[in-house]
């Protein structure tokens, strides 16, 4: 009778903890007969034996991340039943150290362990000279509650249930606070000191590759352009790129001009030979006109020839003069023009480079005064940073997420989505609450791109700006 009892009470037991409602001591020869009907050879296909491993593997690491999540921490209830002792019996907190006091066996380590290991342990310890074939049930009669902080319209604690994740929670507290005046305020002053240093910031780079594009021209050679980081390396080319397109018009204006300037003194330099040629021809034929004069001016005396021949031979004396006079001038006026295109030449080649030169001690100078209004500007915006709550600094809309979970014996901050799951007494930081810093936001993985540009040759850094000048 008092065996078909055991039995029974057996049988009850382990349909408690198969439904999941208790989690009592299956008796040993119970459990042996069902290890021995559930393990009761079946046939498998060799070609599906690899893919039964992978999957019983897969169950493993679930199984192992299930405990893991639901191992008992400091604030959980236990519902621990031993059969026939009610003065055993009843409910157990797990203290803040991880510990549970229990009446006879006093303080026993429950922190980090599964109920179903805890089952255990108290069944060996009860039946170590106590409690002769002890039947224990433990279960968890209430998970820790999970917080939730922040900006949210209700933070708090909530009560966790199987699934919850950081968007369920955040809908709990009744979904995310609006922005109250004062933070409206500060990330108003935020953005402007962001703003304020990102400008600064693209001048920077402006001025150096327009530096490297004026060097460039005066040399005669090709941009040497500085290095710079990553984050910068797209806008940095398309301002490399504009300033190769400048280059490439100035000097190919540049060059135009010299050319047609070139190409004129050449002209007038052939004009200026051919006028010399034609005054030599002229002066040649007026020489000839007058030996033909002198001769015909003795024969005109000797009544041998007739005046008008003579007369005739000095008007074309006097053409020829006449006409080496008008060589002579022309000569003279290309010549001019020659010495005033020459001085064009060298004034459009000393004022090219005087405008660069011009233009690059403008440049340097616009270079120093924003690499002393960069380190300004990081440490008003650091200022900004330190004065603005975390929840207000969004790098791509999303407010940050930590989560502060108690886990392996030892707290840890994990940082979060809004789909992150949930595991019981996690205190979720949505944002923050209270003023933040640049340090709040860095322990939660928020990256503060600060500005940095390399320049060729020897460089020293710059303080908090994270720019480097050139000596």
């Amino acid at each position: 009778m008092k065996l078909s009892a055991f039995r029974l009470l057996s049988g009850k037991f382990s349909l408690l903890r198969k439904a999941g409602q208790d989690r009592a001591l299956v008796p040993t020869g119970f459990a042996m007969a069902l290890g021995f009907a559930v393990a009761f050879p079946v046939a498998v296909r060799a070609d599906d034996e690899g893919a039964e491993r992978r999957t019983q593997s897969s169950s493993v690491a679930e199984a192992s991340a299930a405990q893991q999540k639901y191992a008992l921490a400091p604030g959980d209830r236990l519902s621990i039943v031993v059969f026939e002792q009610p003065d055993i019996s009843g409910s157990y907190f797990v203290e803040p150290d991880g510990a549970l006091t229990l009446p006879l066996l006093g303080v026993i380590q429950a922190s980090g362990v599964s109920t179903q290991e805890l089952q255990r342990e108290l069944t060996r310890r009860f039946a170590d000279g106590y409690i002769q074939n002890p039947l224990i049930s433990v279960r968890l009669a209430e998970l820790r509650p999970v917080t939730i902080i922040g900006a949210v319209r209700s933070p708090g604690r909530y009560t966790f249930f199987d699934g919850m994740t950081v968007e369920a929670l955040v809908a709990l507290a009744g979904g995310t606070a609006r922005l109250s005046g004062e933070e409206a305020a500060f990330k108003a002053d935020l953005l402007q000191a962001d703003e304020r240093l990102n400008s600064l910031k693209l001048a920077y780079l402006g001025q150096m590759v327009r530096n490297a594009r004026l060097e460039a021209q005066l040399a005669g050679g090709e941009m040497d352009l500085p290095e710079v980081p990553e984050a910068e390396a797209a806008v940095f080319t398309k301002l490399a790129d504009g300033e190769k397109q400048i280059l490439d018009f100035e000097r190919s204006s540049q060059e135009g001009q010299a050319g047609l300037l070139k190409e004129q003194v050449k002209q007038i330099g052939s004009d200026i030979a051919t006028f010399e040629q034609q005054a030599e021809l002229e002066k040649e034929q007026t020489e000839f006109l007058d030996n033909q004069i002198a001769d015909l001016t003795g024969l005109v005396r000797n009544g041998l020839t007739k005046k008008s021949t003579l007369i005739e031979i000095q008007r074309e004396k006097n053409k020829s003069r006449a006409n080496l006079a008008s060589i002579l001038g022309s000569l003279t006026r290309s010549k001019s023009l020659l010495v005033e295109t020459d001085l064009k030449l060298q004034e459009l080649q000393t004022g090219y480079r005087g405008r660069i030169m011009a233009d690059l001690q403008a440049n340097r100078l616009q270079i120093a005064v924003t690499e002393s209004l960069l380190p300004v500007a990081v440490k008003a915006r650091q200022l900004k940073l330190d004065q603005t709550p975390v929840n207000l600094l969004e790098a791509d809309g999303s407010p940050i997420i930590t989560i502060r979970r108690y886990r392996g014996g030892k707290l840890e901050t994990l940082p979060a989505g809004r789909m992150a799951e949930i595991w019981p007494g996690d205190l979720v930081q949505f944002g923050t609450g209270g003023g933040g810093s640049s340090n709040q936001a860095a322990a939660n993985g928020l990256a503060l791109p600060e500005p940095e540009v390399r320049r060729p040759g020897a460089v020293t850094a710059v303080p908090h700006a994270g720019l480097l000048t050139q000596r």
